[in-house]
């Protein structure tokens, strides 16, 4: 463990040598923090005024990782140690924030480095990252990391993260979804189009197509949610060419396949584009 007069590596955007610092922090593992109090506060009137001082040096309870995350967001320094952190570190600093008199929604912006931060999670863990927004009311990063909730269906949300986010952040979850399922259903209505009779297909044989392409088309649209892959849809959906014995109708099929791939790519996409702000509710 490291002791107050040890060298820290760990904090080295917050070292003694910075020009102009004057305060000194603390964390639960003595790790230690040179910060200019009037630049901390100029972002946070009342940043970590009710932390304990002692000696000169403003202990804070919580882990160097959590109290380097917090100043990192205070000072929107881009720092070496905070492009490697978790999720679960950035997530808590910002929910502690309050305790010290800091305000996250008036730090966690767009163009910040620690936004950046938190929405390169959003690929990967959407839900954590839309929660936090949700809870303190981060509105833009939670439009950015709505984009890759599609891939989530509103049934796995738990209650607990329901519940952090609030019922208008959920709500939102549940617009998009329902908003991608109808255009899916849309989508798949239209079957294979029909082409000249030929020999050994008549119009019977077209329509039988017609109705097997219907009765897929319908399982999918109850089973499918809105983050079936475009891969996904037409590998269930080609199945129907074992069926199939005409050249035409195959090549029909495939055509109209490769078409709902198509257009339900293009679909997830401007549902995404379209998570604009004013839009949000």
């Amino acid at each position: 463990m490291a002791t107050p007069s040890s060298p820290d590596p760990l904090s080295s955007c917050f070292e003694a040598t910075r020009e102009g610092v004057d305060t000194i922090l603390q964390s639960m593992n003595q790790e230690l923090y040179h910060v200019k109090a009037s630049a901390m506060r100029e972002v946070a009137r009342a940043a970590f005024s009710t932390a304990r001082e002692a000696g000169g040096i403003i202990e804070v309870p919580e882990q160097g990782d959590v109290l380097h995350n917090i100043l990192h967001a205070l000072h929107r320094l881009p720092c070496e140690r905070s492009s490697g952190v978790s999720l679960d570190s950035l997530v808590t600093a910002v929910d502690h924030m309050p305790r010290y008199g800091i305000t996250p929604r008036t730090l966690i912006l767009p163009r910040t480095s620690y936004y950046d931060l938190l929405l390169s999670h959003s690929k990967v863990n959407p839900l954590s990252v839309y929660s936090l927004a949700g809870h303190h009311e981060l509105h833009d990063l939670a439009v950015e990391s709505s984009r890759f909730l599609l891939e989530l269906s509103p049934t796995e949300i738990p209650d607990e993260a329901g519940k952090r986010m609030g019922v208008l952040y959920l709500k939102r979850i549940l617009v998009l979804h329902t908003q991608a399922i109808q255009s899916l259903k849309r989508l798949l209505m239209r079957p294979p189009e029909a082409h000249a009779l030929v020999e050994g297909c008549d119009e019977a044989t077209q329509k039988a197509l017609g109705m097997d392409w219907d009765v897929a088309a319908s399982g999918l649209a109850w089973t499918a949610g809105a983050g079936a892959s475009a891969e996904g849809l037409q590998s269930e959906l080609l199945k129907l060419e074992a069926t199939l014995h005409c050249e035409e109708c195959k090549n029909a099929l495939h055509r109209r396949v490769q078409d709902v791939g198509e257009q339900w790519a293009n679909v997830k996409v401007r549902a995404r584009d379209e998570a604009k702000p004013q839009s949000l509710f």
